[in-house]
């Protein structure tokens, strides 16, 4: 029996999501037990994620309106659910008048919990919320209450196309005045390695968790930016994986650029998945 069955197009954006211990020292933390040290706590936290999804106590909190969810299925490595929201719409009746009624557009949320991969896949479907990001954010805000007491944090970043970002730099060359970069501590072998070493050894020496790196332009001046630049690059490719954000200010232009504008997407058209095993191998080749 299919688990999805999909009957017109969706459009999907891709996002990363890493977790991290509150804290490196090996003190017992939350209510596994089992769990009394930080190695332990780390290799099992996509298990304590997956707790987490499927516990009947999790529940998903918006800032302004009510938030419901459906557990769909899990298996494979994988969670499918579905993310609501409280909308009142107005229509008309066959008394010719106007009747407000509650209505709940959702949107699909696929999580992949595979330490290699730790991908979430949200549908773009703006009846429900305004941007994935939206529905990001929800996602984080909400597990970290839970996975909090099990002393971890998660946190969530779009997955980006890097070579958009060197369009912009070819684009605006001569005007950029200001390059920032915000990331998150990596916790994936398969994309720490962009990441400059001592940027890495400072994180782990500090127990910090979120860092930033911008370089400003001198007054009147613009920056060279150079593609060779390699603690340049790996900044640029560990961000477009998930491990963060990076913004450009160009001269002459009031707002940044931010890479979280040009998220990577995926679109899935009139296909009945039977498993969940089909439905990651074909997730893994529609990702670019």
């Amino acid at each position: 029996m299919a688990f999805l069955e999909l009957d017109k197009q969706l459009h999907f954006e891709l996002y990363r999501f890493q977790i991290l211990p509150i804290t490196t020292l090996n003190l017992f933390y939350g209510r596994n037990s089992q769990f009394n040290n930080v190695k332990d706590l780390i290799d099992n936290k996509n298990k304590i994620l997956k707790d987490v999804l499927v516990s009947d106590e999790l529940t998903f909190q918006g800032r302004k309106s009510k938030v419901i969810h459906k557990l769909e299925t899990t298996n494979e490595g994988l969670v499918l659910m579905k993310l609501g929201t409280e909308k009142d719409i107005e229509i008309g009746t066959i008394e010719l008048t106007n009747e407000e009624i509650e209505s709940y557009p959702y949107c699909i949320v696929l999580i992949n919990l595979d330490d290699q991969e730790q991908m979430i896949y949200v549908q773009r479907n703006f009846k429900a919320f305004t941007t994935t990001q939206v529905v990001a954010h929800i996602i984080e805000r909400s597990l970290n209450t839970f996975l909090r007491q099990d002393g971890l944090v998660l946190y969530i970043e779009p997955v980006f196309d890097s070579h958009k970002f060197w369009q912009l730099i070819q684009q605006y060359h001569g005007l950029i005045t200001r390059l920032r970069f915000e990331f998150i501590k990596p916790n994936m072998a398969n994309i720490s390695g962009q990441l400059n070493e001592d940027i890495k050894q400072f994180q782990r020496d500090t127990n910090g968790h979120k860092g930033k790196i911008e370089v400003e332009a001198p007054e009147s001046g613009v920056l060279e930016v150079s593609p060779s630049n390699q603690t340049l690059q790996g900044l640029v490719e560990y961000s477009s994986l998930g491990g963060g954000q990076a913004a450009i200010k160009i001269k002459g232009l009031k707002r940044e650029i931010k890479t979280s504008k040009s998220i990577r997407k995926i679109e899935i058209q009139e296909i009945e998945i039977n498993s969940t095993k089909e439905l990651k191998k074909l997730l893994k080749s529609l990702e670019p």
